[in-house]
């Protein structure tokens, strides 16, 4: 059966060839039989005649043989298609509607369905990805962090992994110091061994190797294929060339892939360094050599035949022994958890924090999405019925000369997947450019978002699986309706259906997608009604205004006393810019990390042991912020060194550490980790009200600050400058650059509103109410299309009844009023059954509302008002149709 198959295939594909071979075959028999003949005594003509009339009609015989050759179901399969392609040309306004409807389904579910993929499915760009794993503290699954130490010992010691790469947890930070310019790039410190498990190939020059891992060798890196491309326009000659990264020179050594991004989905690097390389970035106090500071994360790939749970058991029975042998005794993790050792989790599709972020906001997406595919769906049901009825008499005519019902159905679900592939194709182009919005959208300024959205056989699977799903289902229905007609009836009239059937028929439809449509328009508005309410939160400072200034000064060999005078050189500069109109410098205190740093004792009471974060501020930090003071003062330019310490409380820190007491006056003392020591008392000077620095719907923080004379930022670093200005903002941004170029040269300046930082606090919950709004109006617009379909549907079939009554007396108004209360009842069932299935579902979303009940009375009121509208817009048009119609012309079609 299998090889007769495959023999007509091959027949199929060489008909040409054999229709040619026969017709020679055949010209040759006649030949044959007209010598023969002739030979017997005819005339030429009649040999010829005789030949003929023995062998029959030769273009008959060909045909045969042609038809013997083919695939049947190809060729009607291809004159459906044509046939189906035809029809629709004939009605362009249709087509048009049809395919608009299918490419906002099918675009939206794509683009929501390749972030996703994207996001949490798509394997990493590497030879099998399956086999790679993440060796993390047993403790903690939120954050793969190790020293040094350990990352050494586990080298050592381990028996499981056939490959192991280790790479700083946090992305790394260089300032690429070109002449006359000094800019940041992102970098990641990797070992030697980094590239060689992963299995990367450079796509120019070498990767780096353990041998450039080493104390004391030249410095070496690798660049990222965008950084190749934008920097050295992609020129072979980069191989050799130096980088200066913070005034160090690194020789570039190769380029990596371009789909390459590391082992972390959602960001790309432009530099990749050694591990050896940190110190010479940090030379006063390297990661490298601290046994108590944790920065490396740590993974591998499993050795061929070892199972994760096989390495995880091994891992477990290692890792106690390794952190012994790696962690000093005193350090704070070994303390806390005496029972640590090692696990090992699979990262075959990447390790991304984004995915925590916005899961739950993702998944939303993508029900609301399928639901106005549904919508979308019945939408183009409901144009496929009002077409079909149409077409009646056409189908019936088929049916009476011989058709039969299941070559109809084959027909119209021809159209229904010419008009699916159309509406995929334009949909694609609709998905291209909003997975491309949504990744823009989840990225904030300085922290882009970068997320492969190629194609893949499972993206294109998925794609091709939604078209022919739509094709089926939405065809089908309308199919089987159209062709279910009795003959005479149709052949006699299409307007002869009775008005009650008439009347119900376009009801159900009505009332799904108006219940659909109310379900997601409930959900959006509970989302945005969130962040309306995350927005009006006072943050007890005026952020309009207010620009973020964060300056650095690149090139390491710079000591901290550079610094801090550059720093105060600068702020010094930035009061004479014109257009600022005042200006405060604060930074974090030095090492802060997240143990106790301040001791509280009140009056009589216990000792207690907070962490605070500690923030050091210039005199005229709160003034420029606008924020008041609730109880005595800031601090001033008397507050010195050398002069008492001081601080001032945020509320919420004031109210923890003395409850119900007044804390100005009181004294506190403050760790002193960095040397382990606890400092001097720190008099209370002033109370202010909290400052917004994280999400609204959280606690705020506990704020200690303090005089930034009277402290030690991080080394080399100048901490930050607030600015509020007045005018445009690209003038102040020219002008403070030009004012750090005074100062020096090498000075780099980012900038960022207040308010956007601020906005981006919330960018989950904006991004999340924005799409849930997009697809709620899109549902919407959706089921008015629907609503219109079927009441034009419903007025096609009850055509006869309405000339009848205006025949009968019926005033034009009593018709249009008959027709819209029809469609307007069966809206306001929807809506009825939408809002009672919101209000049972709305609790699924609890978790991204805040002060928002989700039984919230004025957002389902006004879903419902906005729905009834719109659905009453959507009915006007047919209703007014209904009332236009001629009596007689509706008789004698009768």
């Amino acid at each position: 059966m299998r090889f007769d198959f495959l023999r007509r295939c091959h027949r199929f594909f060489h008909r040409r060839y054999w229709d040619e071979e026969r017709a020679r075959e055949l010209e040759a028999y006649l030949e044959t039989e007209t010598d023969e003949n002739i030979a017997r005594g005819m005339s030429p003509e009649e040999a010829r005649y005789a030949a003929h009339r023995k062998l029959g009609n030769t273009t008959l015989i060909r045909e045969d043989i042609y038809r013997m050759n083919s695939l049947g179901w190809r060729e009607t399969f291809r004159q459906d298609l044509r046939f189906a392609v035809r029809m629709l040309r004939k009605n362009p306004g249709f087509t048009a509607v049809a395919v608009l409807t299918l490419a906002l389904g099918i675009g939206a579910t794509t683009a929501i369905f390749s972030v996703m993929y994207a996001l949490l499915l798509r394997p990493l760009p590497v030879p099998n990805p399956e086999q790679l794993v993440e060796v993390t503290p047993s403790y903690r699954s939120d954050a793969n962090m190790h020293a040094y130490a350990v990352w050494k010992q586990i080298q050592a010691r381990q028996d499981v992994l056939s490959g192991l790469f280790a790479y700083s947890f946090n992305d790394a930070t260089f300032h690429l110091m070109n002449p006359g310019e000094t800019r940041r790039v992102s970098g990641l410190y990797v070992s030697g061994d980094y590239f060689t498990t992963l299995r990367v190939s450079p796509a120019l020059g070498r990767t780096l190797t353990p041998s450039d891992d080493q104390p004391g060798v030249a410095p070496v890196c690798m660049i990222g294929y965008g950084f190749w491309q934008r920097q050295f326009g992609k020129s072979k000659n980069v191989i050799g060339s130096t980088l200066l990264l913070d005034g160090h020179a690194f020789e570039v050594v190769g380029v990596a892939p371009q789909r390459f991004f590391g082992v972390r989905v959602g960001v790309t690097y432009e530099v990749f360094t050694p591990l050896a390389s940190e110190p010479v970035f940090d030379a006063q106090r390297p990661m490298h050599d601290d046994p108590h500071f944790w920065w490396l994360s740590i993974g591998g790939r499993l050795r061929p035949g070892i199972s994760v749970s096989q390495a995880n058991a091994r891992l477990r029975v290692l890792g106690s022994a390794i952190y012994r042998a790696a962690i000093p005794p005193d350090d704070e993790e070994i303390k806390r958890i005496p029972n640590l050792t090692l696990i090992a989790r699979p990262i075959g599709n990447g390790i991304c924090y984004l995915r925590i972020k916005y899961r739950e906001s993702l998944w939303l997406m993508m029900t609301m999405v399928a639901v106005a595919l549904l919508i979308a769906g019945l939408n183009l049901a409901n144009l496929l019925l009002v077409r079909s009825t149409a077409r009646q008499r056409e189908i019936a005519t088929r049916l009476a000369v011989g058709a039969s019902r299941w070559q109809l159905v084959r027909q119209l679900l021809a159209e229904s997947t010419v008009l699916t592939l159309a509406g995929a194709a334009a949909g694609l182009v609709l998905a291209h450019w909003g997975s491309a919005m949504l990744v823009s959208a989840v990225s904030i300024p300085g922290e882009p978002v970068h997320l492969d959205l190629s194609w893949d056989l499972k993206l294109a699977g998925f794609c091709a699986g939604t078209t022919a799903l739509c094709a089926v289902l939405v065809g089908l229905a309308p199919a089987l309706r159209a062709t279910g007609v009795s003959v005479y009836s149709a052949m006699k009239s299409s307007s002869t259906t009775s008005a009650g059937t008439s009347r119900l028929s376009g009801v159900p439809l009505i009332v799904t997608q108006v219940a659909l449509s109310m379900v997601l328009l409930v959900g959006a508005g509970l989302l945005v009604r969130t962040v309306q309410t995350l927005l009006a939160k006072d943050p007890d400072y005026e952020p309009r205004g207010l620009l973020n200034a964060r300056a650095d000064l690149a090139g390491s060999q710079e000591s901290p006393q550079r610094h801090a005078f550059v720093a105060d050189q600068l702020l010094t500069e930035f009061r004479s810019v014109p257009g600022v109109i005042s200006v405060a410098r604060g930074g974090s205190q030095a090492w802060q990390n997240t143990k106790p740093n301040v001791i509280v004792q009140m009056p009589g009471g216990s000792e207690r042991r907070y962490f605070t974060f500690i923030l050091l501020v210039s005199p005229d930090f709160f003034s420029t912020r606008h924020t008041h003071l609730l109880a005595g003062r800031a601090s001033t330019k008397d507050d010195e060194k050398t002069s008492p310490a001081v601080a001032i409380l945020s509320e919420a820190a004031a109210h923890s550490f003395f409850p119900g007491v007044n804390p100005v006056r009181l004294t506190y003392r403050q760790i002193n980790w960095d040397r382990n020591v606890q400092g001097d008392p720190v008099e209370i000077v002033g109370i202010v009200k909290d400052i917004q620095y994280q999400r609204p719907d959280r606690t705020p923080l506990l704020v200690v600050y303090r005089p930034i004379s009277q402290g030690t930022l991080s080394p080399f670093t100048m901490g930050e400058y607030e600015l509020r200005f007045a005018g445009p903002l690209s003038d102040i941004t020219a002008r403070l650059k030009e004012a750090a170029r005074r100062v020096d040269g090498n000075v780099s300046l980012d900038f960022q509103m207040d308010s956007d930082a601020i906005n981006g606090t919330i960018q989950r919950e904006r991004l999340t109410a924005m799409t849930a709004t997009f697809f709620g109006l899109l549902t919407m617009v959706l089921a008015a299309i629907g609503i219109y379909g079927v009441s034009s549907y419903v007025i096609t079939q009850r055509t006869y009844e309405i000339g009848v009554r205006i025949a009968l007396g019926a005033q034009r108004v009593d018709v249009y009023r008959m027709i819209l209360r029809d469609a307007v009842s069966a809206v306001a069932v929807g809506i009825v059954l939408g809002g009672t299935a919101g209000f049972l579902l709305a609790p699924t979303i609890r978790g991204m509302l805040y002060q928002v009940s989700p039984g919230d009375p004025l957002t389902f009121a006004a879903a419902a008002c906005l729905m009834l509208f719109v659905a009453t817009i959507a009915a006007l048009i047919p209703a007014y149709r209904a009332s236009k119609v001629d009596p007689l012309i509706a008789l004698r079609a009768e």
